[in-house]
C-alpha cells in the first residue's frame, strides 16, 4: 500500500507485490488494537492478492502492516515451517469502517 485507501467490512482489498501467488493466509495489523485479523485470500496473481473483509469479527479502524504466510518449504520441520512469514509495513494506511 502506498496510498492512504478504506474498505468497508465485508469488502474487498488488493495487495500487490512480489511473489504474491505463494501467500497461504494473511492478516492485517491494527496498531490501537494491537492485534493482527485475518481477512480471506479470494484470488491470487503473481504479483497481487485480493482479499476479503471478514463480515463478522473485524474490528474498524485504521491498519498498518501486514503479515503474509508463505507454502512450506518441502523436507522442513513443522516448527520451522509454521514460522514462513514476512512482516511488511504499509507506506500508508488502510482504515476500515462498517
Amino acid at each position: 500500500m502506498t496510498a492512504n485507501s478504506t474498505a468497508k467490512i465485508g469488502g474487498e482489498l488488493t495487495f500487490v507485490g512480489k511473489n504474491m501467488d505463494k501467500t497461504t493466509a494473511i492478516r492485517i495489523w491494527n496498531n490501537v488494537l494491537n492485534g493482527y485479523y485475518d481477512v480471506e485470500i479470494i484470488a491470487k496473481q503473481t504479483d497481487q492478492l485480493k482479499v476479503k473483509i471478514p463480515e463478522t469479527g473485524f474490528p474498524e479502524g485504521t491498519y498498518t502492516a501486514a503479515f503474509y504466510n508463505y507454502d512450506p518449504i518441502p523436507n522442513y520441520p513443522s516448527s520451522i515451517n509454521s514460522l514462513l512469514g514476512i512482516y511488511r509495513p504499509f507506506g500508508a494506511t488502510i482504515k476500515i469502517t462498517k
